[in-house]
């Protein structure tokens, strides 16, 4: 395995401070068509289609339905959830504010609530792997440089001023967010700092405290709607996962990666790639290549950081860097004599590469000279190439190159999104009977670092009560720890309470690693209640 020092920045080659120089004098000459051209931040994947298909895909074959039925929706994936009129687990401006944001989305794709605020568990999770990306400023903090560790960076960009003045325009903030000065600079968060961040409505601990809040709350209504907020929150979470299978993303390469021209509009701009992704496949037409995902070994990695880079090159994002191209990361043109090798040529241009990998492919001048070519990596189709008029070798990446990584990526993607799901299900609580007549609870997930053990008693009207808590020992954190119990007496009370329906266990807490965990466990008290 290549290590993280081996695939350090490559140096700057020859000529790169003129050319940056030019670059920059170019920008502040073409400052104001930028300021027209440029549209604010592009999401990776396209959101209504290939996230929205990513997302229903990987959820259909996770173990999120049978947690649905544990958390007292016996329809799982296909139960119907509302927000509800009243803010019962957020605030009253953070509910108006989502409801404004769901109104936005196209009825037609299936993921938007109707009219009464209500739509399908399903539904819900894919509405927030759409919404994950609005505002389009929030994809900022959808990059990480494997190298670096770092996320989006690149203020150093020759048109910055431009792009962050019109993507604050553009991105909904309008001018009072540029006058602010908070607007898009081509910087952004690491993507895994991102998932943690305190200001993302879709982190990974608001997705855990509204999984709390989904057995916790005293009131039907509110579990509802906390578990609603918990399945926007779990969609935004594999949003972000999957944004690390698009190259510019893990490339640092905002612009131009995100910058392509699309269309005969200079308004039409975004990635040429995720483009063609969303026309090649839809959502329907990723059902094929999450089939083969569901089939292959479940992607596991020790942490939820490690889903995204690690030491080891394995996660997503380090798989994804390692292995494409992006548009800003592709050999620079570069001028040829009519005698120039093959092999000079190449050398030349692997000096200059941004990053060490991927390996820049053998090049055939003979053929660039007559024709458009491809250099082929183990993927396919790498990059293509061409000798101009002016006897300049370009490269450029072309529909038979997006073919490549997508054949390559997407099945990654659904691989890795699937492990995430297990990696954040993974807590497993059972009720268990006793001789005496009492019932004990085994926490059945990994090793815990800290953890949290609750009983509750529902009623008939669906109110919960809490009966007790207790903060777990070192032995009870234990994989296969008997974790606590209810007394027979306890229990035999419970069971003579004409209005008690359910017994509910709910173990929170975090492993070993530092991630979050949530079990639960329930039983009727009585047969037929």
């Amino acid at each position: 395995m290549t290590t993280r020092t081996t695939l350090a920045p490559r140096p700057q080659g020859r000529a790169r401070g003129n050319a940056l120089a030019a670059r920059h004098a170019l920008a502040r000459a073409l400052a104001p068509l930028l300021l027209l051209a440029l549209m604010g931040p592009a999401a990776a994947f396209d959101g209504p289609t290939t996230h929205a298909g990513l997302t229903g895909e990987a959820v259909l074959r996770s173990g999120v339905h049978q947690l649905l039925r544990t958390l007292g929706q016996p329809q799982g994936l296909f139960a119907s959830l509302g927000l509800g009129p009243v803010a019962l687990a957020a605030s009253a401006g953070e509910l108006q504010r989502l409801r404004v944001d769901l109104s936005r989305l196209d009825a037609a794709e299936g993921y938007r609530p109707g009219d009464d605020g209500v739509q399908t568990a399903l539904g819900w999770i894919t509405a927030g792997s759409v919404l994950a990306g609005l505002p389009a400023q929030l994809e900022r903090h959808h990059f990480l440089d494997p190298v670096t560790q770092r996320g989006l960076d690149q203020g150093q960009w020759g048109t910055s001023a431009a792009a962050a003045t019109l993507a604050t325009i553009e991105g909904g903030e309008q001018l009072r967010a540029l006058l602010a000065g908070v607007g898009f600079d081509l910087s952004g968060m690491a993507a895994p700092a991102w998932l943690r961040a305190a200001d993302n409505r879709f982190s990974v601990d608001a997705l855990f405290f509204h999984l709390e809040g989904a057995t916790r709350a005293r009131a039907r209504p509110a579990r509802e709607q906390h578990l609603v907020l918990a399945l926007l929150a779990l969609g935004g979470v594999l949003h972000l996962l999957q944004d690390m299978g698009s190259p510019a993303h893990v490339r640092n390469d905002f612009a131009p990666g995100m910058l392509d021209r699309l269309g005969g509009s200079v308004f039409d701009r975004g990635s040429a790639f995720e483009r063609f992704v969303a026309r090649r496949y839809g959502r329907v037409g990723l059902q094929a290549q999450a089939d083969r995902a569901a089939r292959q070994p479940t992607i596991t990695r020790p942490n939820l950081r490690a889903f995204f880079s690690a030491a080891d090159w394995q996660g997503l994002a380090d798989l994804t860097h390692a292995r494409f191209f992006s548009p800003g990361t592709l050999p620079r043109s570069l001028p040829i004599g009519l005698h120039a090798s093959a092999a000079t040529v190449h050398r030349a241009l692997s000096r200059d590469l941004r990053y060490a990998a991927p390996a820049l492919a053998p090049i055939d001048l003979g053929c660039a000279r007559a024709r458009v070519c491809y250099a082929r990596g183990p993927e396919g189709a790498q990059l293509a190439y061409r000798v101009d008029a002016h006897d300049r070798l370009q490269f450029w990446l072309d529909d038979r190159c997006h073919a490549a990584t997508a054949r390559d990526t997407l099945q990654r993607v659904l691989r890795y999104t699937l492990g995430l799901l297990a990696h954040l299900l993974r807590g497993a609580l059972a009720l268990e009977p006793l001789t005496s007549g009492g019932v004990a609870v085994r926490h059945l997930g990994p090793a815990l670092g800290r953890g949290q053990l609750s009983w509750w008693v529902e009623d008939l009207e669906g109110n919960r009560r809490l009966l007790t808590e207790r903060t777990l020992d070192r032995d009870q954190r234990q994989s296969g720890a008997l974790v606590d119990d209810l007394s027979a007496q306890q229990v035999s009370a419970l069971s003579a309470d004409p209005r008690a329906r359910r017994l509910l266990a709910q173990l929170s807490g975090r492993d070993r690693q530092g991630d979050p965990l949530l079990a639960v466990a329930s039983m009727p008290l009585r047969p037929g209640r």
